[in-house]
């Protein structure tokens, strides 16, 4: 025998999807306007991915503190993404459906950086943004790059954050035992 797992985001509706990011729907409305959101579509209404709220959760942060939108998108954004997965499996209610097997592959035993540190560059081209996983290492970076400002993103409380505010389960999980046995051509 073996066994399948299923693992299938759950769609957010542009309401959900605000409460879970902290981004309104009238910005997520503007985003895709300027083509820096890009949302689903069923019958015509907009639905957006656990991975589109984490974005949108993370270009805030970023647009918060200074950062411009299209360096948060092109940068900072795509490279959240696995750490913030990999936080979120730290918490109950994430997962919903069957129970993962034991020996079921996950993010566990990725180092991904705990932080995404970001220097706010004029030229888009030539960005400053590393994943760390200490503060002793986010003194290297500023050194490493004369900077004596710096946004800093911590992934972890992000995922807290997306937990507390979301609807639950984020992710709902399908196991099927199959039989090993092919039938002959």
């Amino acid at each position: 025998m073996a066994t399948k797992v299923r693992f299938e985001d759950r769609e957010f509706t542009p309401k959900e999807a605000a409460e879970a990011s902290g981004v309104s729907t009238t910005l997520q409305r503007d985003w895709r306007r300027r083509e820096i959101l890009q949302a689903g579509s069923d019958a015509g209404w907009a639905r957006f991915s656990l991975n589109d709220v984490i974005r949108m959760a993370v270009l805030n942060r970023c647009s918060q503190f200074g950062l411009s939108v299209k360096f948060a998108a092109n940068w900072v954004a795509p490279i959240a993404l696995i750490p913030v997965h990999e936080a979120l499996e730290g918490f109950d209610d994430v997962y919903g459906g069957d129970d993962l097997p034991a020996n079921c592959p996950t993010h566990e035993g990725i180092q991904s950086g705990r932080y995404i540190a970001a220097v706010n560059q004029l030229d888009d081209d030539a960005p400053y943004v590393a994943r760390v996983n200490s503060i002793e290492q986010l003194d290297d970076f500023a050194e490493k790059y004369d900077a004596s400002a710096f946004f800093v993103l911590d992934c972890q409380k992000l995922a807290a954050e997306i937990v507390r505010r979301s609807p639950h389960p984020l992710v709902h999980v399908t196991v099927t035992e199959t039989s090993d046995d092919k039938p002959n051509d």
